[in-house]
């Protein structure tokens, strides 16, 4: 297919940001770009358009699209893009397949009639490890997606051997969705200090759902999206909505993670266990912030920290999460003390124009 145009992508990306403004984001990160993507994030953040922080992963494979210059962008001309809201230093690559055609690459067999498949890689791990350590010696974000037990395994020990040679960073890698963990490995995102990215939106309870991950089996999908045991065990759990596969609005993210329940109160099965809504808020704000390394400053209200501020039509503390947390609507949302959405007089976005205060 031929590139999309930038001036296409800069009208789909501002109509994107808003969407986001109006849901209290005020950082994402967005993976698989190109040179043209990257261009128009840049034409909207030199025009002030680009009302919240902006994490850009680019493609390592072509598995999405082509990335032409890929190794021009991933050599030096990522820094070209740098801004106080867009980073370019990341890269995104699937590392295994999906439950649905059983590419998920999984520690032991998936069930059927061919009882050696185990799923399939992308990368084999010695490309891996030489990826990551020459990523990481660069200050470059690795994402990797991993939905099989065998894939976060493998991306973990690619990881923790990088953290052996020498001139690495320690920068902060990340495993993508994270569908399926092994218990043994959920104390090794703390060790490794790397970020467990999981996709609630993409998990609550559905026929879809149901039907898509019973591919897995019972043994494996009592372990699914296990955001608790990575908390538990002293890690960083984020969210990532997976979009377009799901949704971007963060509100259904926030509910399926403290109920882990459909919210529409379809009467579907659950999968896992539930956080509080307490560690649910740490996810979506301290833990984002970290999991981008601004967390000296974003991520929580503190004195010199960024003013990012959204303003809520309920107490989230005072609503039974089920069937309400969801439907939370952002009055306000503040981005480096600058107003991006208000709702109540149906403005959202206004044009920034630089440095904004910080909470003094």
């Amino acid at each position: 297919m031929p590139a999309t145009p930038v001036a296409v992508l800069r009208a789909a990306y501002r109509d994107g940001i808003r969407y986001q403004s109006a849901r209290g984001v005020v950082a994402t990160k967005y993976v698989h770009v190109c040179e043209n993507r990257l261009n128009a994030l840049q034409s909207l953040d030199q025009s002030g358009e680009l009302t919240l922080r902006v994490e850009a992963a680019i493609s390592w494979q072509d598995d999405i699209f082509p990335v032409r210059r890929r190794w021009e962008l991933l050599a030096g001309e990522r820094h070209y893009y740098r801004s106080a809201r867009l980073d370019a230093s990341a890269v995104k690559f699937h590392f295994d397949g999906t439950v649905e055609p059983r590419s998920s690459y999984l520690m032991t067999p998936w069930d059927g009639a061919n009882s050696a498949w185990r799923g399939k890689l992308n990368l084999t791990p010695e490309h891996l490890a030489d990826m990551i350590w020459d990523m990481d010696r660069q200050g470059i974000r690795v994402i990797a997606h991993c939905t099989g037990d065998a894939a976060s395994d493998t991306f973990l020990d690619a990881v923790e051997a990088a953290r052996r040679r020498p001139g690495g960073l320690g920068v902060r890698h990340q495993c993508a969705h994270s569908t399926i963990l092994h218990g043994s490995n959920l104390k090794r995102f703390r060790d490794l200090n790397v970020t467990a990215e999981f996709s609630p939106v993409a998990w609550y309870p559905s026929k879809f759902v149901s039907g898509a991950r019973s591919g897995y089996g019972p043994e494996r999908l009592s372990r699914a999206y296990n955001i608790k045991g990575v908390l538990e065990a002293g890690g960083v759990a984020v969210v990532g909505t997976d979009w377009p596969v799901s949704p971007l609005d963060p509100w259904i993210a926030l509910e399926t993670m403290v109920t882990r329940a459909n919210p529409w109160d379809e009467a579907e099965g659950r999968f896992g266990e539930p956080i509080s809504l307490t560690q649910a808020i740490d996810v979506m704000t301290k833990n984002g912030a970290w999991s981008m390394g601004i967390e000296h400053e974003a991520g929580t209200l503190e004195i010199g920290k960024s003013a990012d501020i959204i303003v809520l039509d309920r107490n989230l503390f005072e609503v039974e999460p089920q069937g309400n947390i969801h439907s939370t609507r952002v009055d306000l949302t503040f981005v480096q003390g600058q107003l991006v959405h208000d709702r109540l007089n149906g403005a959202s976005n206004a044009v920034w124009h630089g440095e904004a205060p910080k909470l003094w």
